[in-house]
């Protein structure tokens, strides 16, 4: 028996079938193109980051210019700021460079970099690209800014942190709680081995990086001028450390018990060094004192078994009770002023140490 097929009923199923195929086939197709991941998508970005990269480098090259200028030529910082303007204006006719304090800051090509003195440049974009994820971190914001006050679950098991510069489009500039603690129930240290913070960070706060024993390693950018209570206390691994250039104010016990730190360079920007700033730090050898200082407070040096010689100026007018206690190898002090000078300081209890070692005056 001969069965009769309907063509037209097979043509039109056909061609709704096709029709289906089409339109899958278009909307996988339109995501490829247009997705998230989409091939439209990522060629933007490629060309942006092509864009970024190259306004980087050349605002590098700018840099690496006026160093050159620079040790041909002695410049003011005014001089700098103008050199450096008229050399990125060649290539974007509105970029504008103003002076930060002993830095620089270049708008260039809708973006921001800031040039240390030391020819570092800084630029957000790119220090977040490497930076530790968000997720890690515990943020809070106001309008104009965001800190981040401490780490989740998951963050306190990190070992590197590159500290993100920014959070909601705000930039971060304080940031807290990173390390372990110790209180009533008994001391948690944390796993951090390294630490690096960008350059909008203006404030280490208190407590920050307490006991982190295996932190050996932190880069401390120019912009950060406060750093508080207990912040590096316990961090028994760090051995050298750099401040910024910038910092004004070092807190009650910032390194305390850091017993491998041989070596601190204070900057002269420093006003005040608080209580215990370097207790028991007892591998620290010498140290230098900024002029700006007026006073060495309590209990700064005690216990600082190690330190052979320290170094101040005239400005220092007291000496407050155990700043040198327990140091029975401070052989020498070298002031910067007269011996009268010396003389005239109060000096209270507890300071055998320091009125027992050899003083070298360098004025008569």
């Amino acid at each position: 028996m001969r069965i009769k097929i309907n063509e037209k009923g097979i043509t039109l199923i056909a061609l709704i079938i096709t029709i289906l195929v089409l339109i899958i086939l278009a909307g996988v197709t339109l995501n490829v193109l247009t997705g998230d991941n989409g091939i439209i998508n990522r060629a933007q970005q490629a060309k942006e980051n092509t864009e970024e990269g190259q306004a980087y480098e050349e605002v590098q090259i700018a840099v690496d210019s006026l160093y050159l200028e620079t040790n041909i030529n002695s410049m003011t910082q005014e001089e700098k700021r103008a050199f450096l303007e008229d050399k990125l204006k060649k290539t974007d006719k509105n970029a504008v460079v103003t002076i930060d304090g002993a830095n620089l800051s270049a708008d260039y090509k809708n973006d921001n970099y800031k040039i240390s003195k030391d020819r570092e440049i800084f630029n957000a974009k790119q220090w977040d690209k490497t930076a530790t994820d968000q997720k890690y971190f515990i943020f809070e914001t106001t309008d104009t800014e965001a800190h981040i006050v401490g780490l989740t679950e998951d963050g306190k098991s990190l070992t590197e942190i590159r500290i993100p510069s920014s959070y909601d489009d705000l930039p971060i500039t304080s940031i807290a709680k990173l390390g372990g603690n110790s209180d009533h129930s008994g001391t948690v240290y944390s796993p951090l081995t390294k630490v690096e913070i960008p350059e909008t960070v203006t404030i280490i706060k208190d407590y920050t990086f307490p006991f982190c024993t295996d932190l050996n390693e932190i880069i401390i950018p120019n912009s950060v001028t406060q750093i508080g209570y207990y912040a590096f206390c316990n961090c028994t691994s760090l051995r050298n450390i750099v401040l910024s250039e910038e910092v004004k104010n070092i807190g009650f016990g910032a390194f305390s018990s850091c017993e491998n730190l041989t070596n601190i360079v204070l900057p002269e920007s420093l006003e005040n060094l608080g209580w215990r700033a370097f207790y028991d730090c007892k591998s620290l050898t010498n140290i230098v004192l900024p002029e700006n200082l007026t006073y060495i407070s309590n209990d700064l040096f005690e216990n600082c078994t190690q330190l052979n010689s320290i170094t101040f100026s005239n400005s220092i007018q007291s000496i407050y009770s155990s700043a040198f206690n327990n140091c029975e190898n401070l052989k020498t002090i070298f002031y910067k002023g007269t011996e009268s000078e010396f003389n005239s300081i109060i000096i209270y209890e507890n300071n055998e140490c320091l009125i027992n070692a050899t003083k070298v005056y360098d004025k008569k």
